[in-house]
């Protein structure tokens, strides 16, 4: 995804990827108000974007995650990539990634649908004035029982940033929500099948059964923002 520089008084409207939101949500104050002016004032140097690392792991989850020789290939790929299109620092970050998901072997389970050998289009939800833009990197899909279900996989790759349990179940339930708006109408989506995976610990977090109590937590952070956005500036400008 090509880097937009933002106007120079920041992104206008309250704008957050949903990692960043996942991680909003488990932020003390401060971490709160660091994250909120980075979403405001994204920088290009800053920015890691892990497209290569998602494209190995897709085709290795696709194989059945039995042929490692992808991993290692993909990682070999990775660092013979020219850094004056990729950067040091992304090909230093997609490499840790795929190096962390086969070292930790994340237990992924589609319940017998089936991945996607492409990712999902992006697609934003707007909520309490915040638009939360989501696209998982695998669509899950297939018949069970006679019956059209569907999911998707959501990897999270932060280093800096642990990812708490509560914060993944919110970020799972928003995923569902993608998935309830972007499968065909007659795929059921299966909270089980809408998966944050976190990739540098190998762990796995799935869409909760219980979502009122989530909802309106996630509804009062995405209002929090709203009021907070406007007031976001990097320090020393009025």
């Amino acid at each position: 995804m090509p880097f937009e520089e933002p106007p120079e008084d920041g992104i206008n409207e309250p704008k957050f990827t949903i990692n960043a939101f996942m991680r909003y949500l488990s932020a003390n104050a401060s971490g709160r108000e660091a994250i909120t002016l980075q979403q405001k004032y994204p920088s290009a140097y800053q920015a890691v974007y892990y497209d290569a690392a998602s494209d190995v792991l897709r085709r290795y989850i696709d194989s059945g995650m039995g042929d490692d020789a992808i991993l290692d290939e993909g990682i070999a790929a990775i660092r013979a990539a020219s850094t004056e299109d990729k950067g040091p620092h992304n090909i230093r970050a997609n490499v840790e990634v795929v190096e962390a998901f086969r070292d930790r072997r994340p237990k992924l389970s589609f319940g017998g649908l089936s991945p996607s050998t492409s990712p999902g289009p992006q697609m934003s939800l707007v909520i309490a004035g915040v638009e939360l833009v989501i696209q998982p990197e695998i669509l899950l899909e297939g018949v069970i029982d006679g019956e059209m279900r569907g999911g998707a996989v959501k990897f999270y790759f932060s280093k800096g940033h642990p990812l708490t349990s509560p914060a993944a179940s919110y970020g799972a339930l928003l995923l569902q929500r993608y998935c309830e708006a972007n499968l065909p109408d007659r795929a059921t989506v299966q909270n089980r099948q809408c998966i944050i995976c976190d990739v540098r610990v190998g762990e796995v977090h799935h869409s909760p059964e219980a979502t009122v109590r989530r909802e309106r937590e996630i509804e009062a952070a995405c209002a929090e923002i709203a009021v907070r956005w406007p007031a976001t500036s990097p320090p020393g400008r009025p």
